[in-house]
């Protein structure tokens, strides 16, 4: 399974000329998400912080594609979100799309959480998220008949608190409510389709940093009905499926598989 190019033959790129921002773009998810962008037409700018490897290789093999270091653990994240979303404004003249698939995830008994882990937890996972629409909204002008869009990347743990996940669960779930929120505020004013993408586990190179042993991977794939762990293919056409439709607003997508919340 790959991610879906809504191209025929004799049309041009759904995304053609679109500007979008996606953070996390050095990571599993979100380089992926960059690449299907990219792909559809769109100018991309990735946000990253340290990893260079999969930003250096979008960057030879797509011109309309610039990575920006970013570090949301910063003392100034918050001016320094707000000063280069200005600069994306200016230079492409619109801003069209945002995702956030930046996160950090957390596993550890609840009465063993340390205060500063949470702190930066709560900061990346939902403080950016909101900094990050914030500016989106203010810098990125209406224009008739195309919708804007922000996406937030949360998780099956969002949905429903999770044993030894709890400030994780916190965090995702906040962003479930912030898309509605948004959806509701922003949905006529500035023609805003803002959603959730709520995945179940995904057998990334995080993942297993967490759970290493392949057979307990295996395991938990076995208690999906579909028989297999969601795939960064699913979250990625699935986001595509929203930027097609300027109806969906305020939902939360949860990919589990038929393993109900």
């Amino acid at each position: 399974m790959t991610y879906l190019i809504f191209q025929d033959k004799n049309s041009e790129p759904f995304l053609k000329d679109r500007t979008a921002i996606v953070t996390g773009a050095d990571g599993s998810i979100g380089s992926y998400l960059c690449e299907a962008l990219l792909k559809n037409g769109a100018y991309v700018y990735g946000f990253y912080n340290k990893s260079k490897e999969n930003i250096n290789k979008l960057s030879r093999n797509y011109d309309k594609f610039t990575g920006i270091s970013i570090d949301f653990l910063s003392e100034d994240y918050s001016q320094k979100i707000n000063e280069i979303i200005k600069k994306i404004a200016r230079e492409r003249g619109s801003l069209d799309i945002l995702i956030h698939s930046a996160g950090i995830f957390s596993m550890k008994p609840f009465l063993y959480e340390i205060l500063e882990e949470r702190k930066k937890v709560w900061r990346v996972n939902y403080e950016t998220a909101v900094e990050l629409s914030n500016s989106f909204l203010r810098f990125g002008k209406r224009e008739i008949d195309k919708s804007k869009h922000v996406i937030f990347i949360a998780s099956l743990s969002g949905v429903r608190g999770t044993a030894q996940q709890i400030a994780y669960s916190n965090s995702k779930s906040a962003l479930i409510s912030l898309a509605q929120g948004l959806a509701e505020e922003f949905g006529s004013s500035h023609d805003l389709c803002a959603n959730v993408i709520s995945p179940g586990a995904i057998p990334t190179k995080l993942l297993r940093e967490f759970i290493p042993d392949l057979k307990a991977e295996r395991l938990l794939a076995k208690s999906v009905p579909k028989y297999r762990l969601c795939s960064i293919e699913d979250v990625t056409n699935a986001c595509l499926g929203i930027l097609m439709n300027n109806f969906y607003n305020g939902e939360n997508f949860v990919l589990h598989g038929g393993k109900l919340p």
